[in-house]
């Protein structure tokens, strides 16, 4: 069943004491949720800038010949229910690029940062959309420039130390960027609550910025983890969490994500543990939050969870998955989400020696241009 269980706690208060309890409860269930972590006017700005980017780089291997149509997917007709939706590229790493990959079919995660010249790392946007100076196609870069500058800074404060002109700006600008920084206190809380903690300002940094989208009709994943454990022999604390960002509302249709909570501990035979708990009715149930655009879900890498399915396609039934919806509730109105893509926008935090070196293939989209000129 979904929670309604929400923290409203970025927006309440900055204070030290505050931190601490919200990071024993992560540590306890492996995730958390922060309601109103961004304003809905930047969560939208980011939206556009992340979408408009996903389609772009359909496009760009749609005119370089990498694939047969620049639509994330070509759902069958009612008169052709039998048939399976079509998708432009293949499930995989063996079958993406170092910018965007199809990790199950309908679900894209696309890199936001790409490595260019000199080993510097860039905005996905910025290189791809270099034609446009419209200000709605810098929001990403905004953000990126927020994160490595609080990472430094985490105390939200020293918002007159950004050099870029548009983050100078008043008003909820400086309110996002502010939570943001809350934010990122949060994380610093995270990691600094481990045994073996050293540099308080300097021991966790950005290793994943990207953006998951599921389209129409793609299917309820499989419970995983993202990560394993680092330690064979007991439970350790995190050493990596992700933080997703839902860039539109998200309810049940169009699939959010689930979480098994406690299932990021350790042990020898999880299979065996949670068959033992269930025995003793002392297995927890699973979670579902159904989030607001500019919410937070925070959740361990080793936390067993999955993608439920995006079923804005069936929008115009009156049920799903055993779902009733509501057509007096706003978030859930067939007309507001049939059809409808589901973007996240990720962020990866981790220890300072942990890199995911298996999140996405070497081959980059922008070596095709080279290619077709060889």
């Amino acid at each position: 069943m979904p929670t309604k269980e929400l923290l409203h706690g970025l927006t309440i208060s900055s204070t030290e004491q505050y931190y601490e309890p919200l990071a024993t409860s992560f540590h306890r269930d492996g995730y958390l949720v922060i309601s109103q972590l961004f304003s809905p006017s930047f969560t939208a700005k980011l939206s556009h800038e992340c979408t408009t980017t996903f389609h772009a780089v359909l496009d760009y291997l749609y005119e370089h010949g990498e694939i047969e149509f620049n639509d994330p997917v070509r759902s069958c007709s009612c008169a052709e229910l039998s048939k399976e939706n079509q998708y432009p590229m293949g499930q995989g790493l063996k079958n993406g690029y170092k910018e965007l990959v199809m990790r199950s079919p309908g679900r894209y995660e696309m890199a936001l940062l790409v490595n260019v010249a000199d080993g510097q790392e860039q905005v996905l946007s910025a290189e791809l959309l270099r034609g446009s100076n419209s200000q709605t196609l810098r929001n990403l870069e905004h953000l990126v420039q927020w994160i490595h500058h609080g990472i430094q800074d985490s105390d939200g404060s020293n918002i007159s130390n950004l050099k870029d002109g548009a983050m100078q700006e008043t008003g909820q600008l400086a309110q996002d960027y502010q939570q943001l920084q809350k934010l990122l206190h949060l994380v610093k809380t995270i990691f600094s609550d481990q045994e073996n903690s050293t540099n308080e300002e300097d021991n966790y940094h950005l290793v994943n910025f990207s953006l998951v989208i599921s389209t129409p009709g793609s299917e309820t994943q499989t419970w995983h983890a993202d990560g394993g454990h680092v330690s064979l022999t007991k439970h350790a604390s995190c050493h990596c969490f992700n933080v997703f960002i839902p860039l539109i509302e998200l309810p049940m249709l169009l699939g959010p994500t689930e979480l098994r909570p406690g299932s990021h501990y350790y042990t020898r035979d999880l299979t065996k543990m949670m068959l033992g708990a269930r025995a003793r009715k002392e297995l927890r149930p699973t979670v579902t939050p159904e989030l607001a655009m500019g919410d937070a879900l925070i959740f361990d890498y080793r936390i067993l969870h999955r993608g439920r399915a995006n079923l804005s396609h069936m929008a115009d039934s009156e049920s799903f998955e055993g779902c009733t919806i509501k057509q007096t509730n706003d978030r859930n109105s067939s007309k507001n989400h049939l059809g409808k893509d589901r973007p996240i926008l990720v962020m990866t935090f981790a220890r300072k020696w942990f890199v995911d070196v298996c999140n996405f293939p070497k081959r980059s989209i922008f070596a095709l241009a080279t290619m077709n000129k060889d």
